[in-house]
């Protein structure tokens, strides 16, 4: 579990995003068949666990209704994202790409944080990140 105020940030483009997703559940430890999710309003996905001894989700969090797996919940996140606005960098001589940034969900006991609900029980959130690359 990462302490409850660690900081984990890693942007990319969504070929990265399925390596990102593996980073960070082996930093956090939780057992892969413990693991929900959320989607949010202002459209972000998030990762999150449940109790074992209950085996109930918290309110806002969702079961995955099959086995976890990084390949498919990946490919999940990416169909999800694809359907949200991007940010964008008009006017710069850049080339940019459409991606991800990946960030720990802090610990809090609030109902409701930064546009997710029962964030304690949260483990990273995805939103959408345009990958700049100036020239």
């Amino acid at each position: 579990m990462f302490s409850s105020n660690q900081k984990l940030e890693i942007s990319g483009e969504y070929d990265q995003l399925k390596s990102a997703l593996e980073f960070a559940l082996k930093l956090d430890g939780t057992d892969l068949n413990q693991l929900c999710y959320q989607t949010t309003e202002d459209g972000k996905f998030c990762i999150g666990w449940f109790s074992e001894w209950s085996n109930e989700t918290s309110s806002g969090w969702e079961k995955f209704q099959f086995d976890f797996d990084t390949d498919i919940v990946s490919k999940i996140i990416i169909q999800f994202l694809s359907k949200q606005k991007q940010k964008g960098y008009a006017g710069f001589d850049s080339s940019t790409a459409n991606g991800f940034i990946m960030r720990a969900i802090p610990e809090t006991f609030s109902d409701f944080q930064n546009g997710i609900k029962n964030p304690f029980n949260g483990i990273v959130s995805f939103e959408t990140f345009t990958c700049f690359y100036s020239k």
